[in-house]
């Protein structure tokens, strides 16, 4: 990096939003509402993105290579508007194992993480990609227990921290074990050890539940409407069999059959005032029967149908309000393709060759702009499949190891472009449920919610069975990546994420009280500690007498009476803001039931909990102050003004880590105007051998998706191995369940206490950062206790239970009770000591809010801090350092040249045999690429992305057992 001025921008403008803001009140006919439909289309384009991978499995120890495509949704192009792609890696209990930047040119890029074996455990792990652009849709605040509000400085960085979105992009893959002995891949896994063993209670049993979808949003009484149903487990596997409709005499009113995959249709016109139910009989017998209401019928409303006819699509409107002016609108990704004024009773006719392949999004609404029905529909899939199609060509049905491969890739198209293609050794493979490629996640998994299993099937054929099966997944899984109403409405729509060129960091100055010197503070709870261990009964009962005065508003949990700490001018209000229990160094379980009895009261309210009462706004605005240094640059350096509280930072472009300073300081204060303020510093000791504070509280706001969600019953198992597949070995008649290793309790439901794998490993500094940055801390260190419990909570939250969990710190492996000098336990208390903060929880993300953590089971959190070894020192700082990641770096794929046939003892049991993320493809569309097999015989399995030069989505598979 070179030395130069620092970008601080306060807000990311452009012509199209700003036409967009000065938009006039609200239209008053259908014709005005329609037009601002387009409006929002052209100016505001959302992002997709789809990651191809060079496998579809993994063990522990191999490297996860893959290839990233942006499009946007107006141009239906790779986009230019994010140079940012973040990609985080979560594992099978949903704890982030790695984020990496991806650098984005013209709408590509690529990237590679390995699967570390030593901090790792096999499961299914998820692979999730966005921009910072793509978070301006789908945003919404999950529910979180009412106690979770007061950890943080303010409710808003509460909403922060429990910001979730609706659909973010994922790739769900299988982990296996490392192997035993080198080329032995065998398809296991074991699953990170809990400490606790959670008994299933019933839990894990599979029950059926219905769920119902009438076409076009609602039921209307009186109006004939089409309604879908799912029956399905509660872990998501489909069933079939026969669903029976009875009104509230219990007459049967209608009856279908499951069609696919669980799901199917009946026609129904609700009578006035009737409340019906289903009944729902499983083919496989009567403990997967169900029973469930059916949504109630709206008074008044409307009903949209739209069915295929020939070449057109045809939307045919029912209504209460005979007298009232409709429209309709046609989107597809977000962009209006058609606009008609339709009338109750009659119908409008499409043409499939007007709209652009994927999912269109049909909706009905009034001159006032209320949607009326909203209905998807989908066309162009298998057009677009063979307009893109790839193939392979020019290698043998069988490879004896090392074996040279001259392999052809040929597309339709012509011109060029570019591919990235994976060659796998099929018999080191597996067949998943998640078989996604380019095309069907760009036009249709990306427009519904939840996992598609298979979604290749509807693009197989263009038949009345395929159509009719895809139109019942679009009915049970549809979702509005596009909201109407957010559209139409001025002022309904806020941004509040830019598209980045490089990372675009915002922030926040905040007032907060500087507690006290740390050093001085753990000193005195020192003395105190070492006085509740050593004093006698007598002692204590005497020193319990004199704190039982309830007059006393400063009694501590002590019995100590004195208005006054040991240290200097904090009374015992201080210790509240800090948090700590009566002993810092004793967990609960350690001390009396009397000393825990003076705990509870004392703390009865939120130990640990908000630690600024002095949260608010600035004063008055402050000038930050940013600095980015690399080892042999001479780094960027820039100041701005905040403007509310607030300021962004547009961070230089950079590979790697970058040291990144952060500071704030009021510029009418005299130190300032006498040019006396120190902007970065060490945290030295003043005269008074106190620590050095900053001035405020500067946060950098987190933005990054943390939460997960349980996995779909077909994202952990695996279908049936086709017919002459490599994969003889293992079952292929029916579908294959997770062959997981689970390590059983064998005594009680508490195993032993383990130290191998934990659930996150990370630099103590970067986790006092990320506590910061969340707002469960401010920006001093306050001793090891408090930090453990921030760490807990910023990793686990508050597990989806009102009840508290337990938070054990332990330091170097030695718990509380361990017989270790007030000295060395003083050490923990101080950042520049701390190395490295391993987590220890029976907590699994994927199952928040699950009825196996309330009660006696929930989960405790142990975090263990790890000293630096010998007499090492971090160099820590005044005001902000954070270790800020760069664009990540790929690893060069290992492709050897085997045309001189190698000695018999090197052994190359590489799995991925060529990995290419940037094949050009000649004037044309083809490619030829050359590689050698490895040690073992191989049949090769092809996969292949891409895009051509006149923006034509390439894809293409290719499986032996096809062949």
């Amino acid at each position: 990096m070179k030395t130069r001025p620092l970008l601080l921008a306060f807000a990311l403008v452009f012509v199209s939003l700003v036409a967009l803001a000065q938009t006039p009140a609200a239209p008053t006919t259908v014709e005005g509402w329609a037009e601002r439909i387009g409006k929002f289309g052209r100016a505001l384009p959302q992002e997709k993105v789809f990651l191809h991978l060079d496998n579809n499995c993994y063990f522990l120890g191999d490297t996860i290579r893959f290839k990233a495509y942006l499009t946007r949704t107006d141009t239906r192009g790779l986009s230019g508007l994010s140079h940012v792609l973040y990609v985080d890696l979560f594992n099978n209990d949903g704890f982030l194992v790695e984020r990496q930047l991806v650098r984005m040119t013209g709408g590509q890029g690529h990237g590679t993480i390995a699967l570390a074996d030593t901090t790792l455990h096999a499961g299914y792990f998820e692979l999730r990609a966005y921009t910072r652009w793509m978070l301006n849709w789908g945003e919404h605040t999950r529910e979180r227990t009412s106690q979770a509000d007061k950890w943080f400085y303010s409710q808003a960085m509460a909403d922060e921290y429990y910001r979730d979105y609706d659909k973010l992009y994922a790739r769900v893959f299988p982990v296996y074990d490392r192997p035993l002995a080198p080329g032995d891949f065998a398809q296991d896994m074991t699953l990170r050890p809990l400490a606790r063993y959670f008994k299933d209670g019933g839990r894990d049993r599979e029950v059926a539940a219905l769920a119902f979808f009438p076409e076009g949003g609602v039921m209307v009484d009186g109006l004939a409407s089409r309604v879908a149903f799912e029956a399905a487990t509660k872990q998501g596997r489909h069933l079939d069999g026969t669903l029976t409709v009875l009104d509230g005499d219990g007459r049967e009113v209608a009856t279908a059959r499951t069609e696919h995959r669980g799901r199917g249709t009946f026609a129904l016109t609700p009578a006035p005032g009737v409340r019906y139910r289903a009944v729902f009989t499983a083919d496989e017998g009567e403990a997967l029967n169900a029973e469930a209401r059916l949504p109630r019928a709206e008074t008044v409303g409307g009903v949209l149908r739209v069915d295929r006819e020939g070449d057109h699509l045809v939307a045919r409107l029912q209504a209460t309000d005979v007298a009232q002016t409709y429209g309709l609108t046609v989107m597809n990704a977000g962009v209006q393709q058609a606009f008609h004024v339709i009338a109750v009773g009659g119908e409008v006719r499409v043409a499939l060759a007007d709209l652009p392949a994927g999912v269109s999004q049909w909706t009905v609404f009034t001159a006032e702009g209320a949607v009326l029905a909203d209905r998807l529909a989908f066309v162009g899939g298998v057009a677009e499949r063979q307009r893109g199609a790839v193939t392979f060509d020019g290698f043998p049905e069988t490879c004896a190891p090392f074996t040279p491969v001259n392999l052809t890739v040929s597309t339709p198209t012509q011109g060029g472009g570019t591919l990235s293609l994976a060659v796998r050794d099929a018999a080191t493979s597996d067949y998943i449920y998640d078989d996604a490629d380019l095309l069907t996640e760009l036009l249709l998994a990306s427009e519904i919610k939840g996992f598609v299993e298979q979604p290749a099937y509807y693009f197989e054929a263009d038949d009345d069975t395929h159509r009719r099966h895809l139109d019942l997944l679009l009915m049970v899984q549809g979702w509005r990546r596009f909201r109407w109403q957010q559209m139409a409405t001025p002022g309904a729509f806020v941004l509040n994420h830019p598209y980045e060129r490089s990372q675009r960091m915002s922030g926040e100055v905040l007032p907060y009280t500087a507690q006290f010197a740390a050093d001085e503070f753990y000193d005195s709870i020192a003395a105190e500690h070492e006085r509740f261990m050593t004093e006698t009964e007598e002692e204590r009962q005497q020193r319990e007498q004199a704190a039982a005065d309830p007059s006393d508003p400063f009694r501590d949990p002590y019995g100590q009476t004195d208005n006054q700490d040991a240290f200097t001018g904090a009374t015992n209000s201080g210790r509240e803001l800090i948090g700590t229990y009566a002993d810092p160094f004793a967990t609960m379980n350690e001390m009396s039931e009397q000393a825990q009895q003076r705990v509870r009261a004392d703390h009865s309210g939120n130990p640990y909990d908000r630690f600024n009462e002095n949260e608010g706004l600035l004063k008055r605005e402050v000038l930050v102050h940013a600095e980015f240094f690399q080892p042999g640059s001479e780094g960027v350096v820039g100041e701005v003004v905040t403007r509310g509280g607030q300021f962004h930072i547009e961070a230089p472009t950079f590979d790697h880590l970058c040291s990144f300073f952060l500071a704030a300081a009021d510029t009418t204060s005299r130190a300032f105007r006498r040019g006396e303020h120190q902007w970065i510093a060490m945290q030295p000791l003043d005269a008074n051998k106190q620590r050095l504070m900053p001035e405020f509280y500067v946060r950098l706001k987190q933005f990054y998706p943390r939460f997960v969600r349980p996995y779909n019953h077909y994202q952990m198992s695996r279908p049936p191995i086709p017919e002459g597949a490599p994969l003889t070995a293992m079952p292929g008649s029916a579908e294959r369940m997770l062959s997981t290793v689970v390590v059983q309790a064998r005594h009680g439901g508490v195993r032993g206490f383990k130290f191998e794998k934990p659930a996150l490993v990370m630099r103590a500094y970067d986790a006092f950062n990320q506590v910061v940055d969340a707002g469960l801390s401010g920006p001093q260190f306050l001793g090891s206790e408090r930090f453990a419990t921030d760490v807990a909570r910023w990793l686990c939250g508050d597990m989806g239970v009102e009840r508290r969990y337990r938070v054990l710190r332990r330091m170097d492996r030695r718990n509380e009770s361990s017989n270790m000098s007030q000295f060395v336990r003083n050490a923990y208390n101080d950042l520049d000591n701390l190395d490295v903060v391993y987590v220890y929880t029976d907590y699994c993300p994927r199952l928040a809010g699950s009825d196996r953590y309330v009660g006696a089971e929930q989960p405790t959190v142990t975090v263990d801090l790890h000293r630096y070894e010998g007499e090492g020192r971090a160099q820590s700082y005044r005001d902000r350092y954070i270790a800020l990641p760069g664009f990540a770096v790929c690893d060069e794929f290992y492709s050897p040249d085997y045309t001189v046939r190698p000695l018999p003892e090197l052994k190359d049991y590489r799995r991925t045999l060529y990995w290419n993320p940037s094949l050009p493809l000649e004037a044309d569309g083809t490619a030829t690429v050359r590689f050698f097999t490895g040690t073992r015989p191989a049949r090769l399995s092809f996969s292949a992305e891409g895009v051509a030069a006149d923006g034509t989505l390439l894809t293409g598979k290719s499986h032996p057992e096809a062949r």
